[in-house]
């Protein structure tokens, strides 16, 4: 863990009234991420939490009522602090002086060493590489959570409750469907080498509304970029739901029955969620990047190469020697099982 020592040692219940948390990557890091952080926030304590994230995340996360306040990283030059050595004007490295801690999910060493420079006190994952094996959210719980708050690691939580407010929300967006029956089925991810066939999808869609399910597609701004996708309102008779914020998207996926999709962000958010979740991966690693929760199934089948990704390239799908079998050869008819077994728990 890199953690700055200091005297009297920095507990939960010693002062600790501010802190910045910092998120400068993807939304399923953040996610995974988030239930260490929430840790830090006891019903009735006096801890104040602002997040240091994209837009998107920053709305999610106020949403859900853990944070209190925000920074815009890209107004405050805060991506100038992945460069060696770098310096802020005075105002904005003045930032950090009003928190009593700095957590960031990132171990970029220039980030660390330049938050160390401006902040008293920092905590930050391992280096990149040093726990290959290990789940993410593992890494999170041991270098993120002050050892006053060690006892707490066993009630850490992979999820959490969703505002009524989203709630509410869904059943605007969604008023067509049958809330509890509905299927969500995300079939982007932000890799296309980690996508799962879209003919796949349209067949467990048929399936699904078989059974008496009601499939939903959710495509967020990365599927527009592949045309088979982008154009599919008019290559399925099922609802397709686009151009959604990332809290409207919480709040679709509070009023999903079950939800279906790759190893994306969207995957984690319905986890967190609680939502029924089936996650299909392939060519990443589920043991160090699945979603988490009681409601979790993961789609793998571990063949003797995987996983391949991230070391694969995001070019051309023939550089796979196997034609994506991993991704290929779970069937339909295998994730529709699935679905009915979770159904019926």
């Amino acid at each position: 863990m890199q953690y700055i020592p200091h005297d009297p040692p920095l507990t939960p219940s010693n002062k600790l009234r501010k802190i910045l948390f910092i998120h400068l990557g993807a939304l399923g890091d953040f996610l995974l991420a988030l239930p260490v952080i929430a840790a830090y926030r006891k019903p009735g304590g006096e801890t104040e939490i602002d997040i240091c994230a994209s837009a998107g995340i920053r709305q999610l996360a106020l949403g859900w009522g853990i944070f209190t306040g925000e920074i815009d990283p890209e107004r405050n030059d805060f991506h100038r602090l992945f460069l060696p050595e770098v310096s802020l004007p005075g105002d904005r490295a003045g930032i950090f002086s009003r928190y009593d801690l700095v957590i960031t999910t990132s171990a970029n060493p220039e980030l660390t060493a330049n938050l160390r420079s401006l902040a008293s006190r920092v905590l930050c994952p391992e280096k990149p590489g040093s726990s290959p094996s290990r789940h993410l959210q593992d890494v999170y719980l041991d270098c993120l959570l002050l050892p006053g708050l060690r006892a707490e690691r066993k009630m850490v939580e992979p999820t959490l409750l969703p505002p009524e407010t989203w709630t509410s929300r869904g059943r605007e967006i969604l008023k067509p469907q049958k809330p509890g029956r509905t299927l969500i089925i995300h079939p982007g991810s932000g890799g296309k080498i980690k996508c799962w066939p879209l003919s796949s999808y349209l067949e467990l869609a048929e399936r699904a509304s078989r059974i008496g399910l009601f499939p939903c597609f959710l495509l967020g701004p990365v599927e527009k970029e592949r045309p088979e996708i982008a154009d599919l309102k008019n290559s399925t008779r099922f609802p397709v739901l686009s151009d959604l914020s990332l809290l409207d998207t919480a709040a679709v996926l509070v009023q999903a029955g079950i939800y279906v999709g790759n190893d994306s962000g969207a995957t984690h958010l319905a986890a967190i969620l609680g939502i029924p979740v089936i996650a299909i991966f392939g060519p990443s690693d589920p043991e160090r990047f699945g979603p988490r929760g009681s409601s979790v199934r993961i789609m793998y089948l571990d063949y003797e190469c995987s996983p391949c990704h991230p070391r694969a390239g995001e070019g051309s799908l023939s550089e796979c020697g196997k034609n994506r079998a991993c991704l290929g050869e779970i069937k339909p008819e295998m994730v529709a099982m699935e679905i009915e077994k979770l159904l019926t728990r």
